[in-house]
């Protein structure tokens, strides 16, 4: 369980990736990668539409390493707990 939850991460980051190459689905599907790319034409007059889908799959990232770390502590019976 928790190495799934570690690997949540990197699947989130692979996806992203190659939606933003174009390799992901096709336009109609939303997805934060393809959102990236298209928000960098118009990156100086609305950088926000970069900066909000980028900061979506940071939170993502994030939030799944500290709830893999956690489940990590919880379930690990070598740690020492006092």
């Amino acid at each position: 369980m928790v190495l799934a939850t570690l690997d949540l991460g990197s699947v989130v980051l692979s996806i992203a990736a190659l939606s933003f190459l174009g390799l992901g689905d096709r336009p109609p599907a939303a997805e934060w990668g393809s959102m990236l790319n298209d928000g960098r034409v118009y990156f100086r007059l609305h950088p926000h539409l970069m900066v909000l889908p980028g900061i979506c799959i940071f939170l993502l990232v994030l939030g799944a390493n500290l709830l893999a770390d956690s489940l990590r502590d919880l379930l690990d019976p070598t740690t020492y707990r006092r």
